[in-house]
Formats: structure tokens, C-alpha cells, sequence
């Protein structure tokens, strides 16, 4: 028999899915090295520069990037996607000009 998924685990597959509607291509695979041992004395941190958006003009600041990837429409969605995939217990978002325009109705959504 398999391990029971929780309903909380079932809503973030659901909303994985839906995030990544908004997503042309699958994100990076990443794995991380050390020790991930869960236990009440663990906390997990996100730490992400996230680039400003009044940064990330492709014609100035970005010229040998896909203007895709840096595009407000698709980053967005992405740093949604990450911070669901990862579930920190501290997210730490840098140079983060979106908050009030898309990440803070959307993560309460998320809890």
C-alpha cells in the first residue's frame, strides 16, 4: 500500500498544476546537498533575489537573455511556483517591487 497524501499536499499539487498553466516551459530541476532530516528542531529558509522589476528591462540590463525569462509575466509565476515547491518556514524575497501587485494575494491564497 502507498503513502497516504494529505489534503494539504493534495491542494498544493492542484495548485502546483495551475501555476504552471501560466508557465511556457517546466522549471529548472534542482537538488540540494546536506542534510534534510525533519524534525520539530528544523526550519527551513528561502532566500531569493527575486530582481526588481524596474531591473529587469531586457534591452538594457539583460541583452543575452531570452526576454521570456525575465519578463514580469512569467518570473512572477515562477517565484509563486518555488516558494510552493520548497513550503520555507521563512521566505526571505529581495528586490521584491511585486508584493503588493501579485505575490501578496496570491500567497494568502496558499496560506
Amino acid at each position: 500500500m502507498g503513502k497516504k497524501i494529505s489534503n494539504s499536499q493534495m491542494y498544493i499539487f492542484f495548485l502546483l498544476n495551475r501555476i504552471q498553466k501560466n508557465l511556457s516551459s517546466a522549471s529548472l530541476k534542482r537538488e540540494f546537498l546536506g542534510d534534510y532530516s525533519l524534525n520539530s528542531q528544523t526550519l527551513h529558509v528561502l532566500q531569493w533575489n527575486c530582481l526588481a522589476q524596474g531591473l529587469s528591462n531586457p534591452q538594457d540590463n539583460f541583452v543575452r537573455v531570452n526576454k521570456q525569462t525575465v519578463a514580469y509575466d512569467t518570473r512572477r509565476w515562477r517565484i509563486l511556483e518555488q516558494i510552493l515547491i520548497r513550503q520555507p518556514d521563512l521566505c526571505a524575497l529581495e528586490e521584491i517591487d511585486i508584493y503588493d501587485c501579485f505575490l501578496k494575494e496570491q500567497l494568502t491564497k496558499y496560506g
